[in-house]
């Protein structure tokens, strides 16, 4: 113990003296004496901040590992975040591209109709052809989102342009097609026989009836209206001219076609005012009463078809009284030269 002990009081032996420190400064000197309790004061304080170096050395390690960590463990969310943006941003654009080809195919049918209805109403295209720009997502470019936000906003507007000028051009379009079919009503309505063909009464109506000429009871195709020689005849709705020429027993006849499988017949006539083809109104002259071919007076021999056979045209006449078929003696001695006249 006391090889232990003796080492220790010689080490601390110098703080039992005064350290005397001498400094020359050419021909002076200048001797400084520490106390020996200083000289512990100082080493207690060169210690003490040694010691307290080391602490806050330690603590600073300490801390900039901490702060290591939580760098890293940032670094590792923002990546992580990075990815999940990355992928979002794919989804995004997969998104806009499936979005986008959905509304161009609308607008690429709008601008159909657009087409179709402008070609409805007779006139030419007013808006230049759709041209589909390629997005970012299939042009290989980098993904942008305000990209895709710009060219969804042009998507928007352009079609809700096509939209509204769709609506715009079907209410045109229905005016068109309502304007149409009223026209096409009149004209069906002026197309339909009405009306008796000329002046005078009606003699002979339609049916069964003894033939004026042959004597023997014959289907009258027709009726009769008996008026002075000369008398117009007019056309009793509106049509084209498919007959003006001479028929047999009906002698010279004008034949009109209204459309709709409907036509009518001018028979006896004296003068013939139309040709064939010629388009003809209601109420227009179109020939003159007579009594060509087989007829026993001047009169008009009108009838009426329908789908290629004749009609009573007592329904496309006013209420007119009819004089009953008065039967007449038959001439029978005339009955082969008649029928050879009918023939020819």
């Amino acid at each position: 113990m006391a090889r232990v002990g003796s080492p220790a009081k010689l080490e601390l032996s110098f703080l039992s003296s005064p350290l005397t420190l001498q400094f020359v400064f050419g021909k002076r000197t200048a001797t400084i004496t520490i106390p020996p309790f200083v000289l512990l004061l100082m080493v207690i304080a060169v210690g003490t901040g040694y010691g307290l170096a080391r602490l806050n050395f330690g603590q600073r390690v300490k801390l900039q590992a901490q702060e290591i960590a939580t760098l890293r463990e940032h670094n590792q969310w923002l990546e992580h975040d990075l990815y999940e943006k990355r992928a979002e941003l794919v989804r995004v654009a997969a998104l806009a591209d499936s979005r986008s080809q959905e509304l161009w195919t609308e607008l690429e049918v709008r601008h159909a109709e657009l087409t179709l209805l402008w070609k409805q109403l007779g006139r030419e295209q007013r808006r230049p052809a759709v041209r589909r720009p390629a997005l970012a997502a299939r042009s290989g470019r980098p993904v942008r989102y305000g990209l895709l936000q710009r060219q969804f906003g042009q998507l928007q507007v352009q079609l809700a342009a096509t939209i509204t000028e769709s609506e715009r051009l079907q209410q045109v379009a229905r005016a068109h097609q309502q304007a149409q079919r009223a026209a096409e009503r009149a004209r069906r309505a002026r197309a339909i026989p009405a009306g008796p063909p000329c002046s005078g009464e009606m003699t002979s109506p339609y049916g069964l009836r003894t033939h004026p000429i042959y004597g023997t009871g014959r289907l009258h195709s027709g009726c009769d209206f008996t008026t002075d020689y000369g008398t117009e005849i007019r056309a009793t709705g509106e049509g084209t001219v498919v007959t003006s020429d001479w028929l047999g027993g009906y002698g010279q006849v004008v034949e009109i076609d209204h459309g709709d499988g409907l036509r009518t017949l001018y028979a006896h006539c004296s003068q013939l005012k139309v040709t064939k083809g010629q388009r003809v109104q209601r109420g227009q002259p179109i020939a003159t009463v007579g009594s060509t071919g087989l007829a026993s007076g001047p009169h008009c021999h009108y009838e009426v078809h329908f789908q290629g056979k004749a009609v009573d045209p007592k329904s496309y006449l006013p209420k007119l009284e009819a004089r009953p078929n008065k039967p007449k003696p038959k001439a029978t001695w005339l009955q082969p030269l008649l029928d050879v006249w009918a023939e020819f």
